[in-house]
């Protein structure tokens, strides 16, 4: 796809972020200003293990056929580090997070992939490798307090999507790169009994801007143990799974590539909060 295109993705990306920012903190802020100011903040890491799944492809033309991944030597999984931080005002939460995760695979497609004078004719060995890149700003409001807590929210979620398609016996290299900025609706579930929590969280995103369609399904549960609870700080190890869908449908030009996806996996962490 086009690189001028791209790029004003990316910057669309980052202000749009950029404002979701400094408006759910106004909006936390001004909840319950008249109130007594009472903040937590919280940062967090994980190690997620995801393992992909679904089908891909891209051509020149209108009909778009896909290649399983699997058929592409793509179903191993692979690890990536996240990191989030965010903050509680009362009911009012905002949260910034971020996970970059990596995949690799050597196959042979069973479909023609296709990207202007480009073409991997069917049958082709290839080696292929693909990036997913998901980065959100949301605010949530806890409508439930006390033991069990439920919270509704919004947001905006950056996409950064790119998979490299390099047939073997000659060396050609088809690039699919794309960065999308989606609106984000989210609802998440906790349950505290002592120093255990159970969490569960769902978030989908879809848009439909000059024919590129794309959507996004999260959902996220874990069980988290407070190993240390003092005064002013604590610590807790979460175990959880998560879900991603990703559907895209988006062309540029004469080009389209199409994917319906899904990275599944356990993950580990440790959060801190303030």
């Amino acid at each position: 796809m086009a690189t001028d295109r791209k790029t004003k993705n990316r910057l669309t990306v980052f202000v749009a972020t950029l404002c979701v920012y400094l408006a759910i903190g106004n909006a936390a802020m001004a909840a319950e200003a008249e109130n007594k100011k009472n903040w937590s903040i919280q940062a967090a890491v994980r190690y997620t293990y995801l393992t992909p799944g679904g089908k891909m492809g891209g051509t020149n033309g209108s009909d778009v056929k896909q290649t399983d991944l699997s058929e592409l030597g793509m179903e191993s999984g692979s690890g990536a580090w996240g990191v989030s931080i965010g903050g509680q005002y009362y009911r009012p939460q905002f949260f910034l997070s971020g996970q970059q995760s990596s995949f690799s695979g050597y196959g042979v497609t069973s479909n023609d992939i296709s990207q202007g004078d480009l073409t991997i004719p069917a049958g082709s060995a290839v080696n292929t490798t693909m990036d997913l890149g998901i980065y959100t700003a949301a605010i949530t409001y806890d409508f439930l307090e006390g033991k069990n807590k439920l919270g509704l929210g919004l947001g905006l979620m950056g996409l950064d999507y790119s998979v490299d398609y390099t047939q073997v016996a000659t060396g050609v290299q088809i690039t699919i790169d794309e960065t999308y900025p989606l609106p984000l609706l989210a609802a998440n579930y906790s349950y505290f009994w002592k120093k255990v929590e159970l969490a569960g969280l769902i978030g989908g995103a879809y848009i439909n801007i000059d024919g590129d369609k794309v959507g996004y399904l999260n959902i996220d549960v874990s069980a988290r143990y407070a190993f240390y609870q003092g005064a002013n700080w604590a610590w807790m190890a979460s175990l959880g799974y998560r879900y991603i869908g990703l559907y895209m449908d988006i062309s540029d030009g004469s080009n389209r590539f199409e994917a319906d996806l899904d990275f599944t996996g356990p993950y580990i962490g440790v959060r801190f909060d303030f």
